[in-house]
């Protein structure tokens, strides 16, 4: 493949602007109105499962968010460093998470 074959197939890519993404995001999390691993509903950020920098066209593709809260986006979307790590099993990660919480509750409200 030659370089002006690579340099078209870049050019064609559909990148999508700032407002776009924003937009994107929104409507997600009017739908996701809870943190997907304990329940949270506020402070609620989405998360791509494919990271931006890795594939811009899943930018705004709802199939690769995610809802979480502020500290589970953190926590386990990106094991406490936004700029070096990103989890690539956050949707396994955060059923299990999820299923904890949901025992822990449920052990809690037995010894009542």
């Amino acid at each position: 493949m030659n370089l002006t074959k690579i340099w078209l197939n870049f050019t064609s890519l559909s990148i999508p602007t700032q407002w776009e993404m924003t937009k994107a995001k929104r409507a997600y999390i009017k739908e996701h109105k809870l943190c997907a691993a304990c329940n949270y509903k506020k402070k609620l950020e989405v998360h791509h499962i494919i990271p931006v920098h890795i594939d811009i066209t899943l930018a705004c593709e709802q199939s690769n968010f995610i809802t979480l809260c502020r500290d589970c986006h953190f926590t386990f979307g990106h094991f406490h460093n936004f700029r070096k790590y990103w989890n690539p099993h956050i949707i396994l990660l955060a059923e299990n998470i999820q299923d904890l919480y949901s025992d822990m509750f449920f052990e809690f409200i037995d010894k009542k």
